[in-house]
């Protein structure tokens, strides 16, 4: 009886210890396409405990930057490995969500007023004879 609960502690322990607490944090993405990659890594023994909410605020911030009002979490987490040894196998694994911009749609880039400029009066352009001689500035 006494091993069974000393066995069911020591499962505890180490269940216990494989989870971790991650924060994702912008890895990528295409402002032409509003997409915001986050990503994380972790040791192939943890499983991930992801705070989508943060992750989520982060997307929506960084989006936000590109004028939208919202980022959404579309398809499915990917993984890859990205510490491998062929004694071991995978050691870190590189985790990315892909958040999709969606809202106003208005891309700041494109915000920016364009103010034509009139010559001043009495402007005569200066021709390229004039430039070489050093007459006309």
């Amino acid at each position: 009886m006494q091993m069974r609960a000393v066995g069911n502690l020591f499962v505890a322990i180490v269940l216990g210890g494989c989870a971790a607490q991650v924060q994702m944090v912008p890895s990528g993405g295409s402002r032409a396409d509003g997409v915001i990659n986050m990503s994380f890594e972790l040791g192939a023994l943890r499983t991930p405990e992801i705070d989508w909410a943060d992750a989520e605020r982060v997307a929506t911030s960084r989006c936000a930057a590109w004028g939208y009002s919202r980022a959404d979490v579309f398809g499915t987490i990917e993984r890859q490995c990205s510490d491998f040894s062929p004694q071991t196998g995978c050691a870190i694994y590189a985790y990315t969500a892909k958040y999709q911009c969606s809202g106003s749609g208005t891309q700041r880039a494109n915000t920016s007023p364009v103010v034509p400029v009139q010559p001043p009066a009495g402007y005569k352009p200066c021709t390229a004879d004039q430039i070489r001689q050093g007459v006309c500035q």
